[in-house]
């Protein structure tokens, strides 16, 4: 049975060791060990002078949208306590050049203090991995230091987000490890092109939808997590952002509640599942949730899913998704 832990009501840096060693990273994890971290850096922070860069466009929330830096400071801690070295930061941001988070974010002074490298996966070098039992794609192009690690980390934040109901584990992966180069920037090559076809998301997808969610999207999503996938999920939960409710006026609004919480789970799928029942969706109405435990990427029925530590019930919050997604939620 896969196993969920739920760290709450500590501070930043202490939640993130205690979720990590609930489910046993610490057996893992070896001083020699290459550790890659993919954070969820997608776009500007609305501050002076990053939302000003040129190919950014803003977030319309101080805080929330993007990991807090202070999360994956939290997992260098961990990681050197455990005597790792060799730790690589990297991003293929789509919203904007990465180059800009990693600065309005502190990433570069980050990675220095504890000796990490930082990339930018959108030029990375990367290899062709082909997809088993693909719904979209026949390949994808996969950063050679994704390929090369032992452990990966991805890290996203607890957030309900756009035409996949939320962002989560899955999404920051499918279409954050991507580079650009490859794919072009915003992984849709529509922005900017890159050297092979962009992903048939968004503008280039079909425009079917089922419960109000972009079918193309979700399909991309899992295509790219089964091409190759990581070890450890963390879902940054210092936050929760949601729409405020279905109203017109209320979808407009975007509400960021401070939760303070950490979910880690060596189960790809799991993570997001018991992420999702934390803000009051139903995870198995999330297509690319259940799409990726059809593929035998994980679990996503909470049934069978032990959830260590906080309880889903302590924790939850209503978070809203869009009004055509109202089904997923749950009463």
């Amino acid at each position: 049975m896969p196993i969920v832990a739920i760290a709450r009501e500590k501070d930043a840096f202490s939640l993130v060791e205690e979720a990590l060693n609930t489910i046993g990273v610490q057996e893992r994890v070896k001083p020699d060990s290459r550790v890659f971290i993919k954070p969820n850096l997608v776009r500007a922070p609305p501050l002076l002078p990053y939302k000003d860069e040129e190919g950014a466009y803003e977030i319309s929330v101080l805080e929330g949208d993007d990991i807090h830096p202070e999360v994956v400071e939290g997992t260098l801690i961990y990681l050197r306590k455990l005597g790792v070295r060799n730790i690589t930061i990297g991003e293929a941001a789509g919203g904007c050049e990465t180059t800009i988070p990693y600065k309005a974010y502190g990433f570069y002074a980050m990675a220095e203090k504890y000796g990490a490298k930082l990339i930018d996966l959108n030029y990375a070098e990367a290899e062709k991995v082909r997809v088993p039992n693909r719904f979209l794609l026949d390949y994808v192009w996969v950063p050679k230091v994704i390929l090369e690690a032992d452990l990966i980390i991805n890290e996203a934040i607890l957030k309900v987000h756009g035409s996949t109901v939320v962002t989560l584990c899955l999404k920051n992966w499918g279409l954050g490890v991507l580079p650009g180069k490859y794919y072009g920037w915003n992984k849709t090559g529509h922005r900017r092109k890159g050297c092979d076809a962009g992903l048939p998301i968004h503008q280039l997808g079909s425009g079917e939808t089922i419960l109000g969610q972009e079918v193309s999207v979700s399909q991309a999503i899992v295509d790219v997590s089964a091409a190759k996938g990581w070890h450890i999920s963390l879902i940054d939960g210092l936050t929760s952002t949601y729409h405020k409710g279905f109203a017109a006026k209320d979808r407009r609004r975007i509400i960021v509640e401070r939760t303070n919480m950490i979910l880690a789970s060596e189960d790809m799928v799991a993570a997001d599942a018991v992420a999702s029942a934390c803000m009051s969706l139903d995870p198995k109405k999330i297509l690319h949730i259940k799409w990726a435990e059809d593929r035998g990427l994980g679990t996503c029925d909470l049934s069978r899913i032990e959830v260590r530590g906080a309880k889903i019930e302590d924790v939850k919050v209503k978070g809203y998704p869009l009004y055509s997604q109202r089904e997923v939620m749950v009463p």
